[in-house]
């Protein structure tokens, strides 16, 4: 979306997009074998997973939203 409006340009994001697009098996595998040999660790407890992962990803929105409002105001 950042893109289409034009808040974003593409050339400040096509090195690291083209790094982790050629990477990206390596990033995904990894975690995905470990998902599979420990589902059944994981299954009884995914409710509190899933949750915590949402509070946790509000969380690093909000404070990273008012760092960045806090250094717009200092520079």
């Amino acid at each position: 979306l950042s893109l289409k409006i034009g808040w974003i340009k593409l050339t400040w994001v096509k090195g690291i997009a083209d790094f982790l697009v050629t990477n990206i098996a390596f990033l995904f595998v990894a975690p995905g074998v470990a998902i599979m040999l420990y589902l059944g660790i994981i299954e009884p407890n995914l409710l509190s997973i899933v949750i915590s992962m949402i509070v946790s990803t509000i969380i690093v929105l909000v404070v990273t939203g008012h760092v960045h409002q806090l250094m717009r105001r200092w520079l």
